[in-house]
């Protein structure tokens, strides 16, 4: 369990802190809601995933699974407590997929 909370500790929270920052650059402002949450899940899927990896630890893991549940929620929180108040939730409105 100390693995897991020293791996998750590392860079993953940085990276998911500023993840909603890069999904506005593959997202269009009129993308349906529902489009956004599962290209926010795969990201932080990705980025999840990035941390097992270079953790040496098992993809298909109750710590994957932690890795993606605690990456999801700083995403979500970083992008309604910090990101969408300060205006930049979308960074090219009119590029990307939606």
């Amino acid at each position: 369990m100390e693995q897991i909370v020293e791996n998750i500790q590392s860079w993953l929270p940085a990276i998911s802190f500023f993840l909603p920052l890069v999904i506005g650059l593959f997202l269009k402002v009129d993308a349906p809601d529902r489009v956004k949450a599962v290209v926010m899940l795969l990201f932080t899927a990705v980025a999840a995933l990035a941390n097992q990896v270079d953790a040496n630890a098992g993809i298909l893991t109750r710590e994957m699974l932690e890795a993606w549940g605690s990456s999801t929620l700083i995403t979500v929180m970083s992008y309604l407590g910090v990101w969408k108040p300060l205006g930049v939730g979308n960074v090219k409105p009119e590029f990307g997929v939606g």
